[in-house]
């Protein structure tokens, strides 16, 4: 345009007047200049216009069943089925077109074609996203194809079959290749932008008080508020992102299910099918609370349940055996899959009901002799095996009470019945109940007797018992526990469940299974988890209180001197000079980190930004502040789709390790209370605000909130107190409180060629996400007075050190530089 008004200027004056005269002024005029609408104005521009468009394309192209429950919806509702079409027409076409890119056929749409489809509702989608005026009739015609059953409710026969023929072609992933490993799975994505409201999740139910509802009185895109589904699963589970697989109602109507963070974390590929046919078979009878019904990406209308505690699950057949149990168990634990272990260990030891009986006829007839200590550790054995048996809850009461208690025999009895009970904080009655129990070590020596007539033993303990000789009733059980044919492998068991609960960090879990292996059999294995469980519990005094009461082995002798050497770190409160030796190395010098604040910190509101942490005295340059073991990690190697967990330009953790390490915290706290309280007391990026607590609430420390020798799960736990977190406050969690570098940046920094200031570690090393609650209170700055210094093993982190940077006054605020772009830092915490 410029060219041609230069050529006009240049024509003869009579010439140019007669075509002004002809054209007007205005025409000859250079047209104004227009600003070029930003990003921003383009997105919100797309978002106003694809309400609108979408109902277009579902009315022209999608099954009548969809059309019908659009119509039918609210508002609000409406909004999200037009979102699901979106995402999958959206993502349905980018794939399509990415195939018919690969096999190589390009032909683009033919100017007669392009007229054809041009104002097509389809076409005038798609262009919200892809601004180009030549799209693939290819891609056009085989979306316009898939959309056809979009929203429709499935036949039964026609969803089995569909399901089965994709189960088997699932399965088929699984063939060994040459190198004898397997295929890699096909990750297929899902609309995980369309989950269960938060406002429906997170607050403990009453599954006594749902009302039952069938698959043909849920709602597209709404919540079944205090209602309960039941089905039978109809076919076997298929696992990909998450597991799909049928559920049947009373009625006989069938539903497709997605189940999401079901399985433990970490868990992929064939393990996590074969985990996933254990736990979901076909035939068991499944429990949905408050479901929520959506159209997947697939197109098919089902249910979604993200959070564990969203189902209960009773498998029909028998449970496998305890050795079973026990070698698959073995082999996810070699695999580095602890959770999965211990959901296997524990699958064989809930069904020793006979052992559990024993344990608890010996507590009651030590309870007849007051002999309190051994009570206890029986009662809360068989508790750990039968969590729910009555007798077992009222003889753990009934010990606290004759160890002199009461209060903690309060918190026990509230637990148990599921009423309200008082919150009170009993760290030092809870050590001294630990203290006073586990000086009680039995040594087991088998005799001819035991090892054959084991039933005849009980009835002679029982017998026994009623004639008031309770010292010999205890005897006779003791030798009956001996010769059980379950007993040995219960122990063995229970080692086990303690080994893999230190390596998940579930330290009470670990104490607990310790201690109940010893009840059972005495075995230094059993005496070292123990020991270990309680150091990294910060409790050493008690830990090297057991290992001196116990016979003098090679093991013990060397785990003794790690806590005598841990002693001596703390008692010199993580000296300067030990831990920037250890940071420069970032490798501890000890067997393991015990979590550990100064006290010279202390949790503060600070202003405009939320909590954080505040120094209560002056402290010097290199003073260690915190040190802490991460509460959940998730890791990736140069095999996986994931070659690295976070963007290395902007340092921020990206959506496939989110999702990742997100899926295994969800998994992690469902079973564990302690975890879910700390998770819950985190920022989550919605501007609520938490509650100021202590630093130690934010670190593995024994617990009040754990009663003495039992797990910490939420069966042993006050109703009032227990803490259920959906998948969505979990998922903000992560995105608020987790970063760092990949692989690469830590080969950098260890060979010294960081670009990064010596003053920014991250907390995401070694191609590895962590979680560190208690470091993650404290608060981002451009130029911070902490530092943090890594420790890794293999590669993996092993724990983080915040030190000093420099000299911070009493009163002044503890900062750190995560991130260096300042780009990064207003994306993630809305600051600049």
């Amino acid at each position: 345009m410029p060219e041609l008004l230069d050529q006009l200027k240049e024509l003869p004056p009579e010439l140019l007047e007669a075509l002004q005269m002809r054209m007007g002024e205005a025409a000859l005029q250079p047209p104004p200049e227009r600003a070029a609408p930003s990003v921003k104005d383009v997105r919100k521009a797309a978002e106003e216009q694809a309400p609108a468009i979408y109902s277009e394309v579902l009315a022209s192209y999608c099954h009548p069943d969809a059309i019908c429950h659009y119509d039918n919806l609210p508002e609000e509702e409406r909004g999200k089925l037009l979102k699901a079409l979106r995402i999958t027409v959206e993502e349905n076409f980018q794939h399509i077109t990415h195939q018919l890119m690969i096999q190589g056929l390009s032909n683009k749409v033919s100017a007669r074609a392009s007229e054809q489809v041009r104002d097509s509702p389809l076409v005038r989608a798609l262009r919200l996203v892809n601004k180009s005026e030549v799209l693939q009739l290819e891609a056009i015609e085989a979306v316009t194809a898939s959309l056809g059953n979009w929203g429709r409710k499935m036949p039964r026969d026609i969803h089995v079959m569909q399901h089965m023929m994709s189960y088997k072609d699932h399965l088929s992933n699984f063939e060994r290749g040459n190198d004898g490993s397997f295929k890699m799975l096909r990750t297929l994505q899902t609309n995980s932008t369309l989950i269960k409201p938060e406002a429906a999740t997170g607050e403990p139910r009453n599954w006594h008080q749902l009302q039952p509802v069938a698959i043909n009185a849920l709602r597209l895109f709404g919540v079944a508020s205090g209602k309960v589904l039941v089905g039978k699963l109809l076919v076997p589970p298929m696992v990909t992102v998450g597991i799909t697989t049928l559920l049947q109602d009373e009625w006989g109507e069938v539903v497709q299910l997605g189940l999401y963070n079901q399985l433990p974390g970490g868990v992929s590929g064939h393990q996590a099918q074969e985990l996933a046919e254990k736990r979901f078979p076909t035939g068991a009878t499944l429990r949905i609370a408050e479901p929520f019904l959506k159209i997947f990406r697939d197109g098919k209308q089902g249910i979604r349940v993200d959070s564990p505690h969203d189902i209960r699950i009773a498998a029909s057949g028998s449970v496998q055996d305890l050795s079973q149990c026990r070698e698959s168990g073995n082999e996810l634990y070699k695999m580095g899959q602890f959770e999965a272990a211990l959901a296997e260990y524990w699958q064989g030891l809930h069904t020793c009901e006979e052992v559990a009986v024993l344990l608890s006829n010996r507590a009651q007839a030590h309870l007849k002799q007051k002999c309190w200590a051994e009570a206890l550790g029986d009662s809360a054995a068989g508790l750990l095996l039968c969590p729910h048996g009555a007798k077992h809850q009222a003889r753990y009461v009934l010990a606290l009470e004759g160890l002199g208690f009461p209060d903690l025999a309060q918190r026990a009895r509230s637990a148990f019945s599921n009423v309200t009970g008082p919150a009170e904080q009993l760290v030092q009655k809870t050590r001294a109940v630990v203290q006073i129990t586990l000086k009680v070590h039995r040594t087991s020596v088998r005799s001819e007797e035991s090892t054959t007539n084991h039933a005849s033993l009980k009835e002679k303990g029982n017998m026994a018992f009623r004639q008031g000789h309770y010292s010999e009733a205890a005897a006779f059980y003791t030798k009956s526990l001996e010769g059980h044919p379950a007993a040995e492998e219960v122990a063995n068991l229970l080692r086990n469940v303690a080994l893999s609960s230190i390596r998940a960090g579930l330290l009470h879990d670990a104490l607990a299974a310790a201690a109940a292996s010893l009840r059972l059999q005495f075995h230094s294995k059993a005496v070292y988890h123990l020991a270990h469980a309680l150091a990294l519990l910060g409790e050493l005094d008690l830990s090297e209180e057991v290992l001196e009461n116990t016979e003098t082995l090679t093991t013990l002798t060397q785990l003794a001197k790690e806590v005598a050497t841990t002693k001596e770190y703390i008692r010199g409160k993580y000296s300067k000079d030990l831990v920037a030796a250890a940071g420069a190395k970032h490798f501890w010098p000890g067997k393991f980190i015990v979590d550990w604040a100064s006290d010279a910190i202390a949790v503060e509101r600070v202003e405009g930004k939320g909590r954080g942490l505040r120094s209560l005295r002056h402290i010097d340059f290199g003073d260690t502040l915190i040190l802490q073991r991460p509460r959940g990690s998730v890791s990736t190697d140069a095999t996986s789709e994931l070659l690295t967990s976070t963007n290395t330009d902007s340092g921020l953790i990206t959506d496939a390790a989110s999702v990742k390490l997100t899926s295994k915290l969800t998994s992690m706290a469902s079973k564990d209370q302690l975890l879910a309280q700390v998770l819950s007391n985190l920022d989550d990026g919605s501007g609520l605000e938490r509650p100021v607590t202590s630093v130690h609430n934010f670190l593995d420390a024994l617990q009040s909130s754990v009663l003495p020798l039992l797990l910490q799960q939420a069966d042993f736990f006050p109703r009032a107190e227990r803490v259920e977190l959906s998948y969505a406050r979990i998922q903000g969690v992560v995105k608020v409180n987790t970063h760092g570098n990949s692989k690469e940046a830590l080969s950098n920094l260890q060979a010294g060629q960081s670009t990064h200031r010596e003053s920014h570690f991250d907390k995401l090393m070694g191609g590895s996400t962590a979680l560190y609650p208690a470091i993650s209170l404290i608060n981002h700055s451009n130029e911070p007075n902490c530092v943090l210094l890594p420790f890794l093993k293999d590669g993996e982190p092993q724990g983080l050190a915040v030190c000093a940077f420099r000299p911070i006054l009493r009163g002044g605020e503890l900062t750190l530089a995560y991130l260096d772009d300042p780009d990064a830092v207003k994306a993630k915490w809305g600051i600049s």
